[in-house]
């Protein structure tokens, strides 16, 4: 069900989305963990993260002896590093 809205809260809200949106499809992936970062949000769980793993060049970043989850759960939990991850820190 949608949320009510004001027409003026809904442009306001239109705006913020569209910023998301634009922040989401400019972000640079330049290492494990700001690909970890654009993947949550992509995929908004930790299980699809791992699902992407295998199909990443990150594939290899996680030695076996580590759990996966463990490890993206570490990543999004940490100090945010830029504005996205601030976002999904939240």
């Amino acid at each position: 069900m949608m949320k009510f809205y004001t027409y003026e809260k809904a442009i306001i809200e239109r705006k913020r989305l569209d910023e998301y949106i634009e922040l989401i499809q400019n972000y640079s992936v330049e290492d494990f963990n700001s690909w970890v970062i654009k993947c949550y949000t992509l995929s908004g769980s930790i299980t699809g993260v791992i699902k992407s793993l295998g199909n990443s060049p990150y594939s290899s970043h996680i030695p076996a002896s580590q759990n996966n989850r463990e490890v993206i759960k570490a990543v999004i939990l940490s100090s945010p590093q830029d504005q996205l991850h601030s976002i999904v820190k939240k």
